[in-house]
């Protein structure tokens, strides 16, 4: 076998053993996050939730709370932003729904306050963003009618706990082993050249 070619492996080794033994002790932020996230996020529930043909009734003039429990693949649901399009007879606005919370930091749903007009059909265009980008909307409808109605209760959705990734001590380790391998090799090609 090749002279250079050992030696090469058993520097190699060596370089490995450096990097998984003294590494670890120096301070160095060595993790680099890529994010792909090719999917939008999904609407496990709005409210008001009606359609065209059963529209979600709310009383007139009334404070209502809107909201959206919402989820992504990659993202935590509070870095995901939501806002909604609110149309009913010829005026329109925008409500950002702001993420909310328990007393545990455990996600329970975007919402926010808005007053329903006096009268009138009104059409919601829930849309949602999440941090690459990727956007969904859903529709919903209500009607403004006579009474008292309150928005059922929502039950919070738990969140996915993502994969451990691999700490960088068991990288480091990873290297230590690997390096001492090819060390012990190079010895050993070495010695049957001879």
């Amino acid at each position: 076998m090749d002279r250079n070619f050992i030696r090469g492996l058993r520097w190699s080794g060596i370089l490995l053993i450096i990097v998984g033994v003294i590494l670890p002790f120096a301070n160095l932020p060595l993790q680099a996050t890529v994010i792909y996230d090719p999917n939008p996020p999904t609407f496990k529930s709005i409210y008001p939730d009606g359609d065209p043909l059963n529209p979600t009734p709310i009383a007139p003039a009334s404070s209502i709370t809107i909201s959206a429990v919402v989820n992504d693949d990659v993202d935590e649901p509070t870095d995901i932003s939501v806002k909604v399009e609110i149309t009913y007879g010829v005026q329109s606005e925008t409500v950002i729904l702001t993420p909310t919370v328990d007393g545990s930091g455990t996600y329970l749903r975007h919402e926010a306050s808005w007053t329903a007009p006096s009268s009138g059909t009104v059409t919601l265009v829930f849309e949602a963003v999440d941090q690459t980008g990727n956007m969904a909307s859903v529709d919903a409808y209500a009607e403004v009618t006579s009474g008292n109605y309150e928005p059922p209760e929502q039950e919070p959705e738990p969140s996915p706990s993502p994969e451990p990734s691999p700490s960088p001590l068991e990288i480091f380790n990873v290297a230590t082993v690997l390096g001492a391998a090819l060390t012990t090799a190079s010895f050993i090609l070495e010695r049957k050249n001879r």
